[in-house]
C-alpha cells in the first residue's frame, strides 16, 4: 500500500539552534516558504536583525521554550543547540507531539 503525505503551505519550521547549522537551515526554509521560528537562549543570537528571514525570534531558556513551539502537525523541528548540550531537553518536549519531521 502506498501512502502520500501532503504538506499544506505554509508549513512551519521551528529551529532551536546554534549559529553554524542555522545559516543553512534558514536559507533552505526561506526558499521553501516555511514560516520560520528561531529559538535561542542567548540574547546576542536571538536577534531579529540577524535573522531577517524569520517570522519569529525568541530568546528564552530551552526549558521554557515550549510555549513558542507550534502545535500543528505540519511543523518541522530542527534541534541543534550549542554543543548539543540542550538537544535532549528540547527533544523531550517535542517527542510526544505530532510533527511532520524532526532533525536532531
Amino acid at each position: 500500500m502506498y501512502t502520500k503525505r501532503v504538506v499544506h503551505a505554509p508549513a512551519k519550521i521551528s529551529i532551536i539552534r546554534c549559529w553554524t547549522c542555522f545559516t543553512i537551515c534558514r536559507k533552505t526554509a526561506h526558499l521553501l516558504d516555511f514560516y520560520t521560528i528561531v529559538i535561542d537562549n542567548r540574547e546576542e543570537f536571538a536577534n531579529k536583525n540577524i535573522f531577517t528571514e524569520a517570522q519569529e525570534v525568541h530568546c528564552v531558556n530551552y526549558e521554557e521554550a515550549e510555549q513558542y513551539f507550534p502545535k500543528k502537525e505540519n511543523t518541522c523541528y530542527v534541534i541543534v543547540t550549542r554543543g548539543h548540550k540542550d538537544d535532549k531537553v528540547c527533544l523531550k518536549k517535542r517527542h510526544s507531539i505530532k510533527k511532520l519531521f524532526m532533525l536532531e
